[in-house]
């Protein structure tokens, strides 16, 4: 239900299995995700946490959970998150790229763009993080200019 975008179906789904079997972090995570394509955010974020209390060392879970905080202007928080994915999965570009994005978003416009250029190390190809690499180049040019 969930593929097929039908979210408020796939929402009373994901609840019962949850409810079923609540020390499933796989089930509490489904159930976050659609939670946040509710706009659900403060839900959402209950059950990523779960599922990271049931599995600690999941990135993606991390990632979730950073995506969700970052979202509701949790950028200190969020960024704790990004750098445990980073931490548990070194080599997923995204993980980096959203780091940058929380120090960005704290004013940490330098340490932003050492970030993004790991994230363009790990993908050469990805246009979002060449884009993004740009754009922290020359925002940090133009600070060092005044």
């Amino acid at each position: 239900l969930y593929m097929l975008r039908r979210y408020k179906e796939a929402l009373t789904e994901e609840q019962k299995a949850t409810k079923l079997n609540p020390y499933n972090a796989l089930y509490h995570r489904e159930l976050s995700c659609t939670l946040y394509e509710l706009k659900d955010y403060k839900e959402a974020l209950k059950e990523i946490q779960k599922a990271i209390e049931l599995d600690p060392d999941n990135p993606y879970y991390h990632r979730e959970l950073n995506r969700t905080l970052y979202l509701l202007g949790e950028y200190k928080e969020a960024l704790k998150e990004a750098q445990k994915a980073a931490e548990l999965d070194p080599d997923n570009a995204l993980c980096h790229h959203e780091i940058a994005l929380n120090l960005y978003m704290l004013g940490y416009d330098e340490q932003a763009l050492t970030k993004e250029q790991e994230a363009v190390k790990l993908e050469p190809d990805n246009q979002i993080y060449l884009n993004s690499l740009q754009y922290y180049l020359e925002l940090v040019e133009s600070t060092s200019n005044k």
